[in-house]
């Protein structure tokens, strides 16, 4: 479209681009869910330089996020108005997003989406990406739960402790932004493992993103251990477990790549059971990991 204009996103704009995610994305889920506003606030200060609407003469008609991870940048949720499909949107606003990442050195570009939409894994691979690694979303109901003496949680591990643990396992990755964003909108926190053989840390969301829903399970959105190791993993989880209940919420929820096999067999073997699978697609670089355990979600 000629008069078609693709602009950074500003916070005026999340009110229609609620209102536009919210039908994009009702023919998958079969129901209109609005984001809260503090979550459509907290994804823009992510990566405000990444994240585009399309506007044109009727208005903004599609929007895209994206956030940057030190090396790593992902496509985060981006839809268009179903009354505009079919007017070449979609493929401008990715191109912007991947264009911000590549400009700001991301060496690694990908995005995970639903492998069971019938538009969007085929859109993406017109566009450059390509299909890597499932993903899965585990969950637990958590109860009683115990942890040995000695394993526990702490809120800091000096100075560019999340980058020195995020890098030693996929080189260059920084969760830094995202464990400040939890913080300053109030949606998480961070913490760091004591007591295991290596070093690991978490960011967990405990709010819902959705209006007017209230959260029943715990989030967790990165979970990086600097060993490949059982006990690590299972120690790690227990304090996260015990933490939600801490919260009254009933149960914790880790999304895990497949590149990432032992520890997904580890946790359906402490109880965690597969509730939902989605697909990661790389577009640049190779995700790769040098070692330890990387659990996380890029679906924002």
């Amino acid at each position: 479209m000629s008069d078609l204009k693709i602009r950074n996103m500003d916070a005026a704009d999340l009110t229609r681009v609620n209102e536009i995610c919210a039908l994009a994305f009702y023919g998958y889920y079969g129901k209109i869910s609005l984001r809260t506003i503090e979550n459509l606030e907290s994804s823009l200060a992510l990566y405000p330089r990444g994240c585009f609407v399309a506007q044109d003469e009727g208005g903004i008609a599609g929007f895209i996020f994206s956030r940057k991870l030190g090396s790593l940048g992902s496509i985060g949720v981006f839809g268009v108005d179903p009354c505009r499909h079919g007017r070449d949107i979609g493929r401008p606003l990715l191109e912007a997003a991947y264009s911000a990442l590549e400009n700001d050195g991301c060496t690694m570009i990908g995005l995970e989406t639903m492998p069971d939409s019938l538009y969007n894994v085929g859109f993406y691979l017109k566009y450059g990406f390509d299909m890597q690694h499932p993903a899965l979303v585990l969950e637990k109901e958590v109860k009683d739960v115990e942890t040995s003496a000695g394993y526990d949680f702490a809120e800091s591990s000096g100075p560019g402790g999340i980058l020195r643990i995020g890098a030693s396992v996929v080189e260059g990755l920084d969760y830094s932004v995202e464990a400040a964003n939890a913080e300053k909108f109030g949606w998480g926190k961070t913490f760091f493992f004591k007591g295991l053989t290596g070093e690991g840390f978490v960011i967990l969301r405990h709010v819902s993103i959705i209006e007017d829903q209230i959260a029943k399970s715990l989030f967790v959105r990165a979970l990086v251990l600097t060993r490949e190791d059982r006990n690590d993993l299972l120690r790690a989880a227990a304090c996260i477990e015990r933490y939600s209940q801490s919260l009254g919420l009933g149960n914790v929820t880790i999304s895990a790549s497949a590149l990432n096999a032992n520890a997904v067999r580890w946790l359906i073997e402490a109880g965690y059971r597969v509730v939902k699978t989605s697909m990661r697609m790389m577009r640049k670089g190779s995700y790769k990991l040098s070692g330890g355990i990387e659990l996380s979600r890029w679906i924002m």
